[in-house]
């Protein structure tokens, strides 16, 4: 029924945000045990911990060694043609030189280092990183076409670098779909 399938940012090797939020847990884990000997009230806090634990199932999906991401790599070949759309935001150009300047002071202070200290500098979409986008098993035939935009996660389809890519990526399948509304351009 797939004639050709276009993934858009598709963590395909997982995502570091993952590990942040074991770590992140981790640390909580260990200021709670601090709270508790010096007494304060800790059980709302552990059962905000548990709740969240409760709802996370993807994001621990998500993570480059679940059992799910290993199956689905495991998983037959289905011989089809692939268009990867990876964004990238280290390929991102400011409007003009006024923006970039704002844009680095306030990248510079704290918002860089906090989006992208689990990626330690890898090229990524803030969600994950562009190799985990990017990568298929090695196998696959055919080999995927890999495009690369100047966009972030959440701007795939609202940004024009984005926008560009998915329609860049459609055009270059051949598929005329023969059905459904003309679109008037």
């Amino acid at each position: 029924m797939v004639q050709h399938l276009i993934m858009v940012g598709t963590p395909n090797g997982g995502s570091p945000w993952s590990t942040v939020q074991e770590w992140a847990f981790t640390a909580l884990t260990l200021g709670l045990n601090g709270l508790a000997v010096s007494g304060m009230p800790i059980a709302s806090l552990g059962n905000l911990l548990a709740g969240v634990e409760a709802i996370d199932v993807n994001l621990d999906q998500l993570n480059p060694k679940s059992e799910f991401l290993d199956s689905l790599r495991q998983s037959d070949d289905p011989g089809i043609p692939y268009t990867i759309i990876a964004g990238n935001t280290s390929i991102i150009k400011p409007a003009n030189q006024e923006t970039r300047s704002i844009i680095l002071r306030l990248v510079n202070r704290w918002a860089k280092s906090a989006v992208e200290f689990p990626f330690w500098g890898e090229a990524n979409d803030i969600a994950c990183s562009v190799s985990s986008i990017k990568y298929l098993p090695p196998d696959r035939s055919p080999s995927p076409q890999i495009l690369e935009a100047a966009c972030n996660h959440l701007d795939y389809f609202h940004d024009l670098h984005g926008l560009q890519a998915l329609a860049g990526a459609i055009f270059a399948t051949g598929i005329q779909s023969g059905s459904g509304p003309e679109i008037e351009t």
